[in-house]
């Protein structure tokens, strides 16, 4: 299911980034009506959201004292938050190299590194400032980061906690300590779903897995699946696991068994590559599903990019090859979907997403194989609670061959423990 899928979409946790790019004239402006500033009174700029005016202010007191590296790291703050992330490295460099030992300037152009996602150049420069300074907390939580980057989720916690014990008043620490916590924590799973048809009585779905972290880059699951529909019910069980094969490279793989089942598939097995470049990770999936009276293979590559902190998408193509016995016949579909996620606060985030064909494999039933056309729209929303439990409400309403709709409400509950 859509909105289910989408609950399992993977959270950046880097350093705010504001919406809009801090245009030249606006720069020049701010310049031209600019008084003789204290670092204090631009600082305060910066902080109440007033970014070109801070930028232009922080200019003219670098401008105004070359030895003024607290002005120049704040500089290259502004930059990187403008956008101007190559601007924001040089002068993070030019204070390094003019005051070698000032750990601010490494740590600020680790994290620009980091969100351009040359992780190994970031890690040497965290490594420059741990030598440097290394109880530092800022040093401790661009550390953790860049950790969480090279598949490191339990080392990454630890350099959170170590940051959050001299902080505690970090809020933006606190999220990303609760966020790699839940990386690094076994989970529960449950997802409910009631459909509402015009041609069939209602079905009602349930979905439910145990995850195990074995250790970094290791997970196991079990999983159930039950569904009853039209006065059938199918339930089916079974297994997989995650495997980050390397830092930039995750497989999974996955199987569910249900024998004498009359709707689902008996045999589900299926496996996924993914890897990461940067904001990008694309992914490649496998599927046989076995049904009585049918076997298909599924194809399925797919895309996600993280466009900023805050705002994720992803596009999925799937490609199916039926063949149906006993004839021997054989058909092929293309299905695909369009899915997005906001992050509107620390603990709220939205998805919307658009489907055509198949909205999901998940749980296909056997009378939706042969000539299934459908559109399918969706919304939901996601809280994250402190208790380090996850509730999602979903809404999907798909349109079908024959002027034929369907509605589905989906709720899930995650539990990490």
């Amino acid at each position: 299911m859509i909105a289910a899928g989408l609950l399992a979409v993977a959270l950046a946790a880097t350093a705010p980034e504001p919406a809009a790019r801090i245009r030249a004239d606006q720069l020049q402006a701010a310049q031209a009506a600019l008084p003789a500033m204290t670092f204090e009174a631009a600082q305060a700029l910066a902080r109440s959201g007033r970014h070109a005016e801070a930028l232009a202010a922080f200019e003219a007191l670098a401008a105004r004292n070359p030895e003024d590296f607290d002005s120049r790291v704040w500089l290259g703050r502004l930059l990187a938050w403008a956008g101007r992330r190559d601007d924001a490295i040089a002068a993070y460099r030019d204070v390094i190299a003019r005051a070698p030992r000032y750990v601010d300037a490494r740590v600020g152009l680790a994290g620009v590194l980091l969100a351009l996602g040359r992780v190994d150049e970031a890690w040497d420069v965290i490594e420059d400032a741990e030598a440097l300074a290394p109880g530092n907390p800022d040093v401790l939580a661009i550390k953790g980061r860049a950790l969480r980057r090279l598949g490191r989720p339990s080392d990454a916690l630890a350099a959170f906690d170590a940051a959050y014990a001299r902080t505690p008043e970090d809020t933006d620490l606190e999220i990303v300590r609760e966020r790699t916590r839940r990386m690094v924590a076994h989970r529960a799973h449950v997802s409910v779903a009631q459909e509402a048809s015009d041609d069939v009585p209602e079905t009602s779905i349930v979905d439910a897995d145990v995850d195990l972290h074995v250790e970094d880059g290791l997970r196991v699951f079990g999983r159930l699946q039950w569904q009853q529909r039209a006065g059938f019910d199918d339930a089916r069980g079974g297994a997989g696991l995650e495997w980050h094969a390397a830092p930039r490279a995750i497989l999974r793989g996955a199987f569910l068994l249900s024998p004498g089942s009359p709707r689902l598939a008996r045999t589900d097995v299926g496996g996924e590559v993914e890897t990461a470049a940067g904001r990008t990770q694309p992914s490649i999936g496998v599927r046989y599903l076995d049904f009585a009276g049918a076997q298909v293979w599924v194809l399925g590559p797919a895309i996600s990019v993280d466009v900023n902190d805050d705002v994720a998408i992803a596009l999925r193509y799937y490609y199916s090859r039926s063949t149906f016995q006993p004839s021997g016949r054989t058909r092929g579909d293309q299905s695909g979907a369009l899915m997005g996620r906001w992050q509107a606060s620390r603990r709220l985030s939205l998805s919307a997403a658009y489907a055509r064909g198949y909205e999901s494999f998940d749980i296909l039933s056997v009378d939706r194989l042969g000539r299934f056309r459908a559109d399918t729209i969706a919304g939901g929303t996601r809280v994250d609670l402190r208790s380090l439990t996850s509730l999602a409400v979903g809404v999907e309403h798909q349109w079908r061959t024959g002027d034929r709709q369907l509605t589905r409400i989906t709720l899930d509950i995650v539990q990490h423990f």
